[in-house]
């Protein structure tokens, strides 16, 4: 996935990173089954290449990139800090709760970027996403 984002980022414009992918990996890749006793003590992991810190860091000027964070604490200043450490324009912020997140059709999010956060109120996800369009057409450089 890591590849093809790259690959993809040289003929876009707007990029919005909203895949969940993992962030670690087992550190080791076997092609035959492990007997359970092999794995009582455990699997060890390495990290994965961090997608939106590398996109944020190849992409050319006056292209936008946007990607996510599912926080449970203070997701603002999470969400600000990894807005400068992954080189995005903003940063969707979305709590993980009944009503919202992954296993909900509801979703709030607040969209952080280096001026502020604008939060939204609990909406369908589809009004959601309408949202982060609408920033984007806002906040997208003219050609």
């Amino acid at each position: 996935m890591h590849d093809a984002a790259l690959r993809a980022l040289e003929g876009s414009d707007v990029v919005i990173a909203a895949a969940a992918v993992a962030d670690f990996k087992p550190s080791e890749l076997r092609t035959t089954k492990s007997p359970k006793g092999e794995l009582a003590s455990g699997i060890n992991l390495v990290p994965t290449p961090d997608i939106l810190q590398s996109l944020g860091a190849q992409r050319r000027p006056g292209q936008v990139l946007i990607g996510f964070a599912l926080e449970t604490g203070n997701g603002v200043d999470s969400a600000r800090a990894k807005l400068a450490r992954k080189g995005a324009d903003a940063i969707v912020l979305n709590y993980a709760s009944a009503e919202t997140g992954m296993d909900s059709d509801t979703n709030q999010i607040t969209l952080v970027t280096a001026n502020g956060a604008e939060e939204g109120p609990l909406e369908s996800k589809v009004a959601a996403a309408q949202r982060i369009l609408d920033w984007v057409e806002r906040n997208a450089p003219t050609a």
